[in-house]
């Protein structure tokens, strides 16, 4: 049937997995593909070798995303990504934009230094995306919740006494009652 000689490739098994996950009804993973619209080009779901051609190779750890997750498996909206890549990428994925720059909330918080809950918790209370990526976070950082585990405390210990106004030293080495 198959004539490249690919068969058993990584990059067969995953175009043969793209194209059961949308036209296969019975095909655990149907719903969320083919039942909510997502197809394959048809010039990519008759061929691999046109697949294997647009895309190339799987790059080591690499795995087929729709850069689109709305859209189609086709080319132009699908690249090799890495596990990160993939899970920001996805329908749940929360979008901020400030300026003209718009990124997932994870990738903001990476960009920033920011705690991602911290992020999450100003959009859950109600803050714009302005005031969630602009104001200046507590005075516990990374490096505060670091030196609290270092000094066998809680995060939230360190952090409730940095609230009440003690210095950071004093916070960290202050002994629990």
């Amino acid at each position: 049937m198959y004539r490249h000689g690919m068969s058993k490739s990584p990059e067969f098994m995953i175009w043969s997995s793209a194209n059961t996950r949308c036209y296969r009804k019975a095909a655990p993973q149907y719903p969320n593909y083919g039942g909510r619209g997502i197809y394959m080009a048809e010039e990519w779901r008759t061929s691999f070798a046109r697949f294997l051609a647009d895309m190339g190779r799987r790059p080591p750890g690499g795995s087929l995303d729709r850069i689109d997750n709305k859209g189609p498996y086709a080319p132009g909206n699908c690249r090799w990504a890495t596990a990160q890549e993939q899970h920001r990428n996805r329908r749940d994925s929360r979008w901020l934009t400030l300026g003209t720059v718009t990124l997932t909330a994870s990738e903001w918080a990476e960009r920033l230094d920011m705690l991602p809950n911290t992020l999450y918790e100003r959009l859950r209370r109600g803050w714009s995306d302005e005031q969630a990526l602009t104001t200046p976070c507590q005075p516990y950082d990374r490096e505060t919740i670091a030196s609290a585990k270092a000094h066998g405390l809680k995060p939230t210990t360190v952090k409730a006494r940095l609230r009440r106004g003690w210095s950071r030293e004093r916070a960290l080495t202050a002994p629990l009652r």
